[in-house]
């Protein structure tokens, strides 16, 4: 859905950028416009509206992408004691990395489980099932 929703917003910057460029453009054909309406109607619906809309498509697409960055830029990584938090009896870096609030990608969990297992914080235990389970070290 993320992914989807970024390109939504790349798309609406492409769009805003093209209209912006079709309404400036649009400005050359005056000169060869015989009567003051159609001087009038073509500066209106082939230049001003083209400007207006695609520089509001650009901005709001940028808006959109400036939201989908801040749970990535805005909270600081979570300390290792949080991590050991999510931990209780055992769980899988699956069920890990599906905590959104993290705001960590699942290779960068990955890391940082692992960096805790070096550090003898936690322990790698793998089941009956061959599912790899992060346990507190009771040590």
């Amino acid at each position: 859905m993320r992914k989807f929703l970024n390109f939504a917003a790349y798309f609406l910057v492409l769009i805003g950028t093209i209209l912006v460029s079709f309404g400036l453009v649009s400005w050359i054909s005056i000169p060869s416009t015989k009567s003051l309406s159609e001087i009038f109607l073509g500066i209106i619906y082939l230049g001003v509206w083209p400007l207006m809309l695609g520089i509001s498509l650009v901005t709001f697409g940028l808006n959109l992408l400036d939201t989908f960055t801040f749970v990535k830029t805005k909270f600081p990584p979570p300390k290792d004691d949080e991590f050991m938090c999510l931990i209780n009896e055992g769980a899988s870096l699956q069920d890990i990395s599906s905590n959104r609030y993290l705001g960590l990608s699942e290779k960068e969990i990955e890391h940082r489980l692992d960096s805790l297992v070096i550090k003898d914080k936690l322990i790698l235990d793998l089941t009956e099932e061959g599912e790899l389970l992060y346990r507190k070290n009771k040590q």
